[in-house]
């Protein structure tokens, strides 16, 4: 950028120099080399040259100081529209960042929602699952599985021959060997039946 050099104070030198070159003259020299009239002539001619000088270096000065001032605006104003641009875009990102904030809290809620779902739907499951595992027997010496079923009917038809209820017996464990033929129960319900 260049300098701004205040044309006023040149000017105000350039006067000064003129005026000691003629003061350095001796009075008779500048009556010498200029008569009364010249010099006045000569003065009045210096002045305006000066006057015209100085007009055109303020103008000069003016005119540099109006494109400095409409480049400062020019420079300045693409400068604020950029600004206001970064400032609404992090605007936007924030509010952006703060709603996958938000989704990602609920979807860490969801989740551990779900998670103790199918806990309690896995423990449901097993205690079920149990339930229908066939379990090791023992029974005269003999070791086999049976499921829970078989022994639960097994064990009821048991359950009629303890009270005495022998038609209740007879039927239940007839119902037992249509069901079950090849229970390892199979030698004892036989047994119990007489046959």
């Amino acid at each position: 950028m260049p300098r701004c050099v205040d044309f006023r104070s040149v000017t105000a030198n350039i006067s000064l120099v003129v005026v000691a070159v003629l003061g350095l003259l001796p009075l008779h020299a500048s009556a010498q080399l200029f008569g009364d009239d010249e010099a006045r002539k000569a003065i009045i001619e210096l002045r305006g040259r000066v006057d015209a000088d100085r007009r055109s270096t303020e103008a000069q000065l003016q005119r540099i100081t109006q494109d400095f001032a409409r480049l400062n605006e020019e420079s300045t104003a693409p400068t604020r529209r950029s600004l206001l641009d970064l400032s609404n875009q992090i605007e936007a990102l924030r509010a952006e960042q703060a709603r996958m904030r938000g989704q990602s809290e609920q979807l860490a809620r969801d989740v551990a929602e779900l998670q103790r779902q199918q806990k309690d739907v896995l423990a449901a499951l097993n205690d079920r699952l149990r339930q229908l595992e066939p379990v090791t027997v023992t029974l005269d010496g003999q070791e086999f599985r049976a499921k829970p079923d078989e022994k639960a009917e097994f064990d009821q038809a048991m359950e009629s021959v303890r009270k005495a209820a022998f038609d209740q017996a007879v039927s239940g464990f007839s119902a037992f060997l249509k069901r079950f033929p090849d229970s390892g129960y199979r030698s004892s319900a036989l047994f119990w039946l007489g046959k």
